[in-house]
């Protein structure tokens, strides 16, 4: 899980600061930070974009399973 953070996560960030300034924001870490409290906003307004943000989420962020439990 954490190889694949290291790996991921600043892809994806480089790939949305490209894209987001395509649109009016920084291509910077504040700007991705502007860009990620719009999302957050517009989610309450449009369950679409809600279940996007949240599919596109799992793709790239895979679920942690719990380690066993040893009796």
């Amino acid at each position: 899980m954490l190889r694949h953070m290291q790996i991921v996560f600043p892809l994806v960030v480089q790939m949305e600061m490209e894209v987001i300034e395509n649109y009016g924001f920084a291509p910077d870490g504040e700007g991705v930070l502007q860009f990620s409290q719009a999302i957050r906003s517009l989610e309450r307004e449009h369950p679409d974009i809600a279940r996007l943000r949240a599919r596109l989420e799992l793709e790239l962020i895979p679920r942690m399973m719990p380690p066993p439990l040893d009796n």
